[in-house]
């Protein structure tokens, strides 16, 4: 009996201390000022945001996007070893995220969703930080590159992904010439200034879905007119062709033939 006793009590210890172990390897993050301020702002994919600046054509980047494509964490929703988030798939399709928050036994901050069965790791990479997201069947690195203020201030306008206003701040913004010498404004929240009575635009950026266009599209948006163009940078200049959309089918994407009509807008660059 007394050896049954002993057995039973170290048993015990042994339960207890694994544990222990358990809780510490997998310890919640908990209210963390220094976490919330990582994480806070709009994170899209690394080698995007890396080949964008070059290549100035987010079609020619799109399977850099096939996975998660962009993750917006504000502040207000960081709530001790509770995050939330939502994000896209794909830049075609959106999701919400739960995430309970915590440290692994190397004391890095890691991020579950096991409804997604979304994995992230946070790494730090010299100064600056990255988000290493994984299903099991994916793995991805996503780049901080805006805060939700200046996200969502932009956005009001034409309730733009993030995607898309990283597109627009970072390639087409600015200001530019007409063929006719007059001054044109493209703004980063979506909206024209000077160009044959456009006032909005919008981009198309859902290469990979089904009904997607297979090309750098955006719609020019004015009182009583839509039209579409593709959009293409040579040097400092930009050219919109204008196109007729067809029906997609689903699995080739949406035709599209080109109109003739030609639009050219030079960068205004400034000299020293």
């Amino acid at each position: 009996m007394r050896d049954l006793y002993t057995t039973t009590f170290l048993c015990l210890i042994i339960l207890m201390t694994g544990c222990g172990e358990s809780e510490q390897q997998h310890r919640a993050v908990g209210d963390d000022y220094q976490l919330n301020k990582i994480l806070h702002g709009g994170w899209l994919p690394l080698d995007f945001v890396r080949d964008l600046p070059s290549n100035k054509s987010p079609y020619n980047l799109r399977n850099e996007l096939a996975t998660v494509s962009e993750i917006l964490f504000d502040s207000a929703d960081i709530k001790g070893e509770k995050v939330e988030a939502r994000g896209g798939w794909g830049n075609f399709e959106g999701f919400n995220a739960n995430f309970y928050v915590y440290r692994d036994e190397n004391g890095h901050v890691v991020l579950n969703d096991k409804k997604l069965g979304m994995h992230i790791n946070l790494k730090s990479v010299g100064p600056d930080y990255i988000l290493e997201i994984s299903d099991g069947t994916f793995t991805t690195s996503l780049k901080k590159v805006m805060s939700p203020k200046a996200y969502k201030s932009a956005s009001r306008k034409n309730d733009l992904s993030m995607v898309n206003y990283y597109i627009i701040r970072n390639l087409l913004q600015g200001k530019y010439k007409s063929e006719q010498d007059s001054a044109v404004f493209i703004m980063e929240d979506g909206s024209i200034e000077g160009l044959d009575g456009y006032t909005d635009f919008s981009l198309n950026t859902s290469f990979l879905s089904g009904d997607a266009i297979h090309g750098d599209v955006l719609t020019m948006i004015g009182d009583s007119k839509e039209e579409n163009y593709l959009y293409q940078f040579d040097g400092n200049t930009l050219v919109l062709k204008e196109i007729e959309l067809e029906n997609g089918d689903g699995e080739g994407g949406t035709k599209f033939k080109e109109t003739g009509k030609t639009i050219t807008l030079k960068r205004d660059v400034p000299t020293d």
